[in-house]
């Protein structure tokens, strides 16, 4: 089985997609998107070379930002809160090498430039 890959500026993995019978659907996006994205952080995720102290204070605040009960800050921080807010998908971008770029803004329609790439596509490719 073959994958598509997608990359995200503010993502220090990328996210694979399954392609069956030469057929990538929406759907197969989306849930890879999902599944990856709700997933609880890893020390892995946190602690890595690509990883600054400024850049995890930015995830935690982002954490407290989208939790809104007890319960979900209980469960701490998912990887969706490296995108630091930016969790609307603009577009995706084919890339060099074969990757797609995930394209992302703000709910409310911001873009910040505090970060290469933040609410549009970064210089990759």
């Amino acid at each position: 089985m073959r994958c598509a890959c997608l990359v995200h500026p503010r993502l220090p993995w990328h996210v694979d997609v399954p392609v069956h019978d030469r057929l990538l659907t929406l759907f197969d996006i989306f849930w890879a998107l999902y599944a990856t994205l709700h997933e609880p952080l890893t020390e892995a995720d946190l602690y890595n070379i690509l990883m600054d102290d400024q850049t995890r204070s930015r995830v935690a605040a982002a954490c407290q930002a989208r939790c809104q009960t007890d319960e979900e800050r209980a469960e701490g921080a998912r990887r969706v809160d490296f995108l630091v807010g930016e969790v609307v998908m603009k577009r995706m971008r084919p890339v060099e090498g074969g990757l797609w770029e995930i394209c992302t803004r703000r709910p409310d329609g911001d873009a910040t430039d505090e970060f290469r790439g933040v609410g549009r596509c970064s210089a990759l490719g």
